[in-house]
């Protein structure tokens, strides 16, 4: 039964067994949702994003969220010079996102119903 309730309580809050720390002073920064510690309170607060779903780092170029502000700069170098060109063939604007780049393109499309 235990192991059952173990198992409810990772789906519901998104932890891996990995993550269940015993009591240690080495890790004092405590996870209010789940039984994770972290050495780091900049790790609790990662941590945390991952239970709440919260994204603060906003990939510049087409705007993807992420948890961690590594996995948005390793997303970052996905993108290089060559794959997303984002000047517009129609009129020539040129864009950095590619949110505002796909708005724009579909401004142009509407303005031709």
């Amino acid at each position: 039964m235990f192991k059952s309730i173990i198992l409810g309580i990772k789906k519901l809050f998104r932890f891996n067994s990995t993550d269940v720390i015993e009591e240690d002073s080495k890790r004092p920064y405590k996870c209010h949702l789940c039984p994770y510690a972290a050495h780091t309170r900049s790790n609790l607060k990662n941590h945390i994003n991952a239970h709440t779903g919260e994204r603060p780092y906003k990939c510049p170029v087409c705007g993807r969220g992420f948890t961690q502000k590594g996995n948005m700069k390793k997303h970052e170098q996905q993108h290089g010079e060559d794959r997303f060109p984002l000047d517009c063939h129609i009129c020539g604007d040129a864009f950095e996102n590619k949110l505002e780049f796909q708005q724009h393109m579909l401004a142009h499309f509407l303005e031709d119903d």
